[in-house]
């Protein structure tokens, strides 16, 4: 695919398809070229705000649309697997949003039917492509801090005077770990890999969801991490990462980081400044588009492999805490 412009569709009109439609819009060889919402009226008003020339009132039109390159899920995540299937056996590529589905099992029939179709498939890891990261890895791989030992993530907020919203709404796949969890736990799983063991503990709230979680994580080589994530609990965000020689401190917020720290030993030994143009939103974009024109059907900074192995880390939390979402028979 070598075209002037990459042709993007919007499914769901929702915050997060807000800032993503703003951050194509920044993007010039991005052409936002339609958007889907169960009511016609929200998807007019949503094209006239992004300057998208079309507006549907189902999703399946979307899908069906025959001129359109790539398009963007937006909706909340017990509705990711279906939403994606309909896309891609519709013959389009798909950028997911993360989580990637609510599930392994989910995200393997995902994966599968992209595959077999030869069709991009990429979750829409937020930070996982911003120049934070790039520089993170440009450290760890120069080998500043040593050999890795232990890493922490963490990402909280205290949502508890909407206890009755979408974050706390089991039936939508609310919840802290999902939502705010996967952050912390992409990050470990980027540079740390696979864990032998994971263990976690969870307060499960009167909705059903997950309030708050702490896992841990042991490796083979005997490596060890950790996350914590809460809708219910301010607590200091960010991530570090730490080696024989010294360590890294990733500034929240973890969603969006733009500063990282420098130890060596116990000593302050520099700062690096990332920051995002518009609101971040663009480089998950701009990966898609590269990956499309270079004929790559997955992107190698989110493998495929990768969100499955997440979503198979969360099952196996939450079979430990017995939080089963609708639909689902077990949580395995």
């Amino acid at each position: 695919m070598s075209k002037d412009k990459i042709r993007w569709g919007i499914l769901s009109t929702g915050s997060i398809a807000n800032s993503f439609a703003e951050a194509l819009n920044n993007i010039p060889d991005a052409e936002l070229s339609a958007v889907a919402s169960r009511d016609l009226g929200k998807a007019k008003a949503f094209a006239e705000k992004y300057g998208a020339d079309r507006a549907f009132g189902s999703y399946v039109e979307l899908a069906e649309a025959s001129d359109i390159d790539v398009i963007y899920i937006g909706t909340p995540h017990i509705f990711h697997h279906r939403d994606a299937k309909l896309c891609l056996e519709a013959g389009k590529n798909v950028l997911c949003e993360k989580a990637f589905t609510i599930n392994a099992t989910e995200a393997k029939d995902l994966v599968n039917l992209a595959r077999s179709k030869g069709l991009f498939l990429m979750e829409a890891m937020w930070n996982r492509y911003m120049p934070s990261f790039e520089k993170i890895r440009s450290l760890l791989e120069a080998g500043t801090i040593g050999e890795l030992k232990r890493m922490h993530g963490s990402l909280a907020f205290d949502r508890s005077d909407d206890p009755r919203g979408r974050l706390f709404e089991l039936e939508l796949g609310g919840g802290a770990l999902l939502d705010l969890g996967i952050y912390p736990l992409a990050i470990i799983s980027h540079f740390f890999g696979i864990p032998e063991k994971v263990y976690g503990f969870a307060e499960i709230g009167d909705t059903g969801a997950d309030y708050q979680s702490e896992a841990i994580m042991k490796y083979a080589d005997g490596r060890l991490a950790s996350f914590y994530c809460a809708l219910n609990n301010n607590s200091d965000g960010g991530a570090w990462i730490e080696g024989s020689k010294g360590k890294l401190h990733i500034h929240s917020p973890l969603y969006k980081p733009e500063k990282i720290s420098l130890y060596l030993g116990d000593h302050p030994a520099g700062s690096f400044d990332c920051i995002c143009s518009g609101n971040g939103y663009e480089y998950e974009a701009l990966e898609v588009m590269r990956c499309l024109r270079s004929g790559l059907l997955e992107s190698p900074l989110m493998p495929l492999d990768e969100s499955i192995t997440l979503m198979e880390i969360m099952d196996t939390l939450r079979a430990q805490w017995g939080l089963v979402y609708p639909g689902e028979k077990t949580a395995t």
